[in-house]
């Protein structure tokens, strides 16, 4: 079989830029972190991450010097490990516990462009979509001489 790879320079920054992650790893989501996918629109960064059961208290949005940070931390509700049977004595005993309970999340550098203050997010059916606006172009402005 033969890969063919297709030039196209003009995307090229943008697509090196949101492949390399904060910790220096390129292209694709490490095991234990949150896999998103990112859309660049006329305007805007869509970054779409996919967080099933998590709740609106339990995620973090970050902007620090250019890295956009998602977290999500779940924990165990009943405060048990759910190992398959360890009844504690009370009303309520857990069988078994399959559930994922623990942290993920995913940090994304930013263009630097991009203003940290227009990032917005929503959840909506178990997806979480951030959106950083584009910063408008510097258009052309005339100095006055004093």
């Amino acid at each position: 079989m033969i890969k063919v790879t297709r030039n196209q320079p003009v995307l090229a920054p943008m697509r090196e830029m949101f492949d390399s992650l904060a910790d220096g790893l390129a292209g694709t989501a490490v095991p234990g972190t949150l896999p998103v996918d990112i859309v660049e629109r006329s305007d805007r960064y869509e970054i779409t991450a996919s967080v099933p059961g998590f709740a609106r208290d339990q995620l973090t949005i970050e902007v620090d010097q250019g890295v956009l940070s998602i977290n999500a931390v779940r924990t165990d509700p009943d405060g048990g490990e759910g190992d398959g049977g360890s009844c504690c004595g009370g009303e309520r005993c857990v069988l078994r516990s399959e559930r994922y309970t623990g942290s993920t999340g995913r940090r994304i550098r930013m263009p630097s462009e991009v203003d940290g203050d227009s990032v917005t997010a929503t959840l909506e059916n178990g997806v979480l979509t951030v959106m950083v606006a584009k910063p408008a172009p510097n258009a052309p402005r005339r100095i006055t001489i004093n």
